[in-house]
């Protein structure tokens, strides 16, 4: 896919930040809990589905501009997706999602004589569908379909390129980061989009960070 393209080329940009005017590097991890959003012309469902718990990890640079501003691009492997239940007819259900998401987050900071700091961030983010896998369990049973990204409603289910903005904010204290953020998708994953029919993908996360560098 030429999305992919993307990849080595953020790669490449990080560590040639890093190794230039960059004066950190964050690994970060954590926690997540996802869903998405399925609208129509006629209304829509998501308030009939629940969160997913799931998680996420990788990097990036703290670029920065000024004492207070900074430019923070990041590549993450996260999981997205959504649960439904229905426990009148015992049915569950479950949608895992795999993505390389790709930040370019714009982002404020204060610190006092402590290390102790204060952080807010925001920028838009790019994310590319790798894999995913439906699952359904029914009296007992379960069953299971791959989730196919593309561009073909036939085909696929899902498109492979998403879209939003990251809003979130945290703490620091010397090294160490832990941050809240929410992934708003802005872009319609859904392959077919007959009859206004939209899927966007909703995250909130629980993140831990360590800062390597000054």
């Amino acid at each position: 896919m030429k999305t992919l393209n993307l990849l080595p080329f953020l790669l490449f940009t990080l560590l040639l930040a890093h190794q230039s005017n960059a004066q950190s590097f964050i690994v970060k991890g954590g926690f997540n809990l996802s869903k998405i959003y399925v609208a129509d012309e006629d209304d829509s469902y998501s308030d009939e589905y629940d969160m997913k718990p799931g998680f996420h990890i990788g990097g990036a640079v703290e670029i920065p501009i000024n004492q207070t501003f900074m430019f923070e691009p990041g590549i993450i492997f996260i999981t997205k997706g959504v649960k439904m239940d229905d426990p009148d007819y015992e049915i569950s259900s479950k949608v895992n999602l795999n993505y390389i998401d790709m930040p370019l987050l714009f982002k404020a900071s204060t610190s006092n004589n402590e290390g102790l700091g204060f952080y807010g961030a925001v920028g838009p983010y790019i994310g590319i569908g790798l894999n995913g896998k439906g699952t359904t369990e029914y009296g007992g049973e379960e069953e299971s379909a791959d989730i196919k990204f593309g561009s073909d409603e036939d085909e696929d289910d899902l498109k492979r390129l998403d879209m939003g903005i990251s809003v979130g904010g945290g703490i620091e204290f010397s090294s160490f980061q832990f941050g809240v953020s929410y992934d708003y998708g802005l872009m319609n994953i859904a392959t077919y989009q007959d009859y206004g029919n939209k899927v966007k993908n909703r995250v909130l996360k629980f993140t831990l960070g360590y800062k390597i560098g000054n």
